[in-house]
């Protein structure tokens, strides 16, 4: 607004709305379980919701987060293992839904991928990642976190994946 302008009703409507979506953006985080899962070039499953602010994430769908606001979006994850003396890679995908106008059923080519690691010390090894998506989500696209050659072993420090959104 400019200098020496009246605000109305309707902009300071408009301002609070904003204000609000702000304050409760999308973002969610989940992290596994102390139940090991091996994991061979599949997608890891995240049983426990730290916060969702969006309904990202779904206990019957739990190796994906689901975009429920179009927009741009920061991804991050961590992968621990304890499977000493095993190679590890991991890395995040997402795919299209329905309302996506490219078509649903696309997955993206591998991104932020972790580099690949040997588990040689103990108690455990990590990979993580973040950064903001290079695609633009609809409603109903998700990512998902896949790892390959490790055992996820470890309950003191489970994996993770979160995703924040950015920009419209």
């Amino acid at each position: 607004m400019p200098a020496g302008y009246v605000a109305t009703t309707t902009d300071m409507n408009n301002l609070s709305a904003c204000c609000t979506f702000l304050l409760g953006k999308p973002m969610a985080r989940a992290h596994a379980s102390g139940t090991a899962q091996t994991l061979t070039g599949t997608a890891c499953a995240f049983a426990t919701l730290d916060f969702d602010t969006d309904s990202m994430w779904s206990s019957g769908s739990n190796t994906r987060l689901t975009a429920q606001t179009p927009g741009w979006y920061k991804v991050r994850y961590g992968i621990i293992s304890t499977a000493s003396g095993a190679n590890g890679d991991a890395w995040v995908r997402s795919t299209t839904g329905n309302n996506n106008p490219g078509g649903a059923g696309i997955t993206s080519a591998v991104h932020w991928s972790s580099s690949q690691i040997t588990f040689v010390t103990s108690p455990f090894g990590t990979m993580s990642c973040s950064g903001v998506w290079p695609f633009y989500m609809y409603v109903g696209d998700y990512w998902e976190v896949l790892a390959d050659a490790i055992t996820d072993t470890t309950a003191a420090l489970p994996c993770y994946f979160a995703a924040e959104w950015v920009s419209m």
